[in-house]
């Protein structure tokens, strides 16, 4: 690799380093261990043990400088954590953050959805940083017949306000709701008469 002399052409860190900030729905954390063939392999101590940091849902908020935002497999992103028994390393930083959100580690997390910023830790040659949860996002919770009433006034479609209903996860845990929406008494419960392919709302 040639030898680069000027700072402006030195090229930006990888693109999952260069995350700023992020917003996420917590997974289950998971634990594991840096084998010999990594970087964080210690031969006094063995395997280096972390966790790793699982979200679904993802939407990165901000980038480093120019750098693009890396594409995500299916919306996820996970991240690792060399544990310590120290103060002022990672998982340290890492642990107040969540106890300053009041989450219940290490099983309180799982379904919370947070904003991550990226935060540095140390100085000098021990500088770094490290990703942590700076607020969390109040996730309204909407009932089965809520959901149904706002698909039932996007479309006046038969077939798409019954698929639509099929496919939403919410609607779909109330067999009660979905009876309904399959022998068609749903419309008249919400005020409305098939005709043909379409049907009309009878109660303004």
């Amino acid at each position: 690799m040639p030898v680069i002399w000027r700072s402006e052409e030195l090229k930006p860190g990888s693109d999952f380093s260069s995350i700023k900030k992020l917003v996420g729905t917590y997974e289950p954390f998971t634990e594991g261990a840096w084998g010999i063939d990594s970087a964080f392999y210690n031969p006094k101590r063995g395997e280096s043990p972390y966790i790793q940091v699982n979200l679904c849902d993802v939407e990165i908020l901000e980038m480093e400088g120019d750098v693009p935002a890396p594409q995500l497999v299916d919306d996820k992103f996970s991240y690792r954590i060399n544990l310590s028994e120290r103060t002022n390393t990672k998982w340290d930083t890492y642990l107040k953050a969540c106890e300053a959100l009041k989450l219940g580690l290490p099983d309180g997390v799982a379904g919370k959805r947070a904003i991550h910023e990226r935060v540095a830790i140390g100085k000098g040659r021990r500088a770094t940083t490290v990703l942590v949860p700076v607020a969390l996002i109040v996730v309204k919770q909407v009932s089965p017949m809520e959901e149904v009433r706002q698909l039932f006034t996007s479309t006046n479609s038969v077939k798409v306000f019954k698929r639509a209903c099929m496919l939403n996860p919410t609607i779909a845990k109330d067999d009660a709701i979905l009876a309904k929406i399959a022998d068609n008494s749903i419309f008249a419960e919400l005020g409305a008469v098939i005709e043909g392919d379409t049907y009309k709302a009878t109660i303004v």
